[in-house]
């Protein structure tokens, strides 16, 4: 597992207070639309990048890992 994999999981354990696997869908960790905002918050300063709308797309741990590597990839 690699280290944005690590964070994203850690990040979601500590604002959702559950464990999650890479594949378990954010819905199922009760992430609603005020959570999706606060998890936005989170990773734009965790992992100092600028989140834009497609964010709204991201259904998994998985997707999320994904997207941040192409934002950091993007600076």
């Amino acid at each position: 597992m690699n280290d944005v994999e690590q964070q994203v999981l850690a990040a979601l354990r500590e604002q959702f207070e559950r464990e999650a696997a890479l594949d378990t869908t954010l819905a199922d960790l009760g992430v609603d639309s005020l959570g999706m905002a606060e998890l936005t918050v989170e990773m734009e300063k965790r992992f100092d990048i600028t989140v834009d709308e497609y964010i709204l797309d991201i259904e998994t741990p998985r997707e999320l890992v994904a997207y941040i590597q192409e934002r950091q990839a993007a600076k």
